[in-house]
């Protein structure tokens, strides 16, 4: 697989307004100028775009579980294992440098009870936090400026090495 100068950050996520506020929000989440940033709302989108690299992306920043069916009622009966972002991970993961996964903390939990180990190396957690509820450096959105701090962090040590 090719690896581009220019780096690559793929966003998949579900909330619309939320993946617009990472997209312009680049500065903020120290995503670098010259990278170019693929967003994405949907698994079938996402995989119909990953079929088609012949480079890698460099940091994937995937929404653990996505609510792809706009209804209330899918969402209250939906399964609590059906993790699309784990999904696209396990198909993927050798196209993906970094990964950063967002989520809640109670699906989160749910995830490590089926079984997903998130122990793994260029594989980083970022809880979707309440802010009343976490110290100022583990709330949304600075835990996400960190985590892409820290892969940009180690692709650098990465591409240094080679």
């Amino acid at each position: 697989m090719i690896q581009s100068t220019t780096r690559h950050i793929l966003i998949l996520e579900d909330e619309d307004d939320f993946r617009d506020i990472l997209v312009r929000s680049r500065h903020e989440l120290d995503i670098r100028k010259d990278d170019e940033l693929h967003d994405f709302g949907n698994s079938r989108k996402t995989m119909g775009f990953l079929n088609g690299l012949d480079w890698a992306v460099d940091i994937a920043v995937l929404d653990l579980v996505l609510n792809e069916k706009p209804s209330l009622a899918y969402a209250r009966i939906k399964k609590p294992t059906e993790f699309e972002g784990i999904d696209i991970y396990e198909k993927y993961k050798n196209r993906f440098r970094q990964t950063i996964f967002l989520t809640s903390a109670a699906n989160y939990r749910m995830a490590m009870v089926a079984g997903f180990d998130f122990k793994r190396p260029n594989m980083q957690i970022c809880l979707k936090t309440n802010p009343v509820e976490a110290r100022e450096e583990d709330r949304f959105p600075n835990n996400l400026i960190q985590a892409i701090k820290n892969a940009y962090a180690e692709l650098d040590k990465e591409d240094a090495g080679q």
